[in-house]
């Protein structure tokens, strides 16, 4: 009882602050703060099973879910890369298995019973760089996680609703076309409502609707949304605020052309370094790859 007043009293004196679920971020396992707001969720809804699945969870050295792995928690890791898998299994704890499979809307239902996933895990994450919300979809039609955490594309900000095609979701390209949108993941999860997005903008936390009126919650989805703060590179996505960092005052600003274009009218022979106060003219050409007019 003492400790459910505190946790209350911690809410109280944070929730009036815009940073207020930020404050509770922290990396244990996690890439950025993830660690931290599910344990305050956890904290806040409970935990009767202290169960997890993530699917997505890549070789599971940086994972959602690690923490709690190490916190002596039963789940389920589910991976396709094999190289992944097999240095998941080195990785994984006393009650994680690791499942080697491609999350497929169709089968991943069958693939959790084939691994006695309980009806209703306390965390379920999804991030699959893929056909995330067909993914999502179908385990919410079966299962009634307490808290799910899921992995959203920032470039399409509320109100835009956004998903990759099933046909297109074999593997990430290294572009903008990826999982979907917040808005697209918050009309999915009809029956969890949206907690809160971490400050780097990858991923969304959600809370059961029945649970949901332990947790302070967001005026609305475009309040909660958090625009991507991350780097990318050739391998996957970088969540590095650090390597985006915005230049500080008196602080050149250093352009590098890496696919033939021109800076200033010219063809630049390397990096181009800018005074500040200055001024660069850029040229560049895009193409609409979606289905969308610009």
């Amino acid at each position: 009882r003492g400790r459910r007043r505190r946790s209350r009293d911690r809410w109280a004196a944070r929730d009036a602050r815009p940073d207020a679920w930020a404050s509770f971020e922290e990396r244990r396992g996690s890439q950025n703060g993830e660690d931290g707001l599910i344990a305050e969720l956890v904290r806040r809804v409970g935990a009767p099973g202290r169960w997890f699945v993530e699917i997505g969870a890549s070789d599971g050295a940086e994972t959602c879910t690690r923490a709690l792995a190490e916190a002596g928690w039963t789940g389920l890791w589910v991976e396709a890369d094999p190289e992944r898998v097999r240095v998941a299994r080195g990785h994984a704890l006393a009650g994680v298995t690791v499942a080697e499979a491609f999350a497929r809307r169709a089968s991943i239902s069958s693939l959790l019973d084939d691994f006695d996933v309980t009806a209703e895990p306390d965390v379920l994450v999804v991030d699959i760089d893929g056909d995330d919300l067909g993914v999502l979809e179908s385990v919410l039609r079966h299962r009634r996680p307490r808290i799910v955490v899921v992995e959203y594309n920032a470039a399409y900000p509320p109100p835009a609703s956004w998903a990759l095609p099933e046909r297109r979701a074999d593997g990430w390209d290294g572009t903008d076309r990826f999982g979907a949108s917040l808005q697209a993941v918050v009309d999915t999860a009809v029956d969890h409502r949206l907690a809160v997005c971490d400050s780097t903008g990858v991923n969304a936390f959600f809370a059961r609707s029945d649970l949901a009126p332990l947790v302070p919650l967001p005026a609305s989805v475009r309040a909660a949304y958090r625009p991507a703060a991350f780097s990318r590179h050739p391998g996957g996505h970088v969540r590095d605020r650090e390597a985006v960092r915005a230049p500080g005052p008196g602080e050149p600003i250093t352009l590098e052309d890496a696919r033939g274009g021109t800076l200033a009218g010219r063809r630049p022979e390397g990096p181009v370094r800018v005074r500040p106060g200055g001024t660069v003219g850029l040229s560049g050409e895009g193409r609409n790859g979606g289905s969308v007019p610009l």
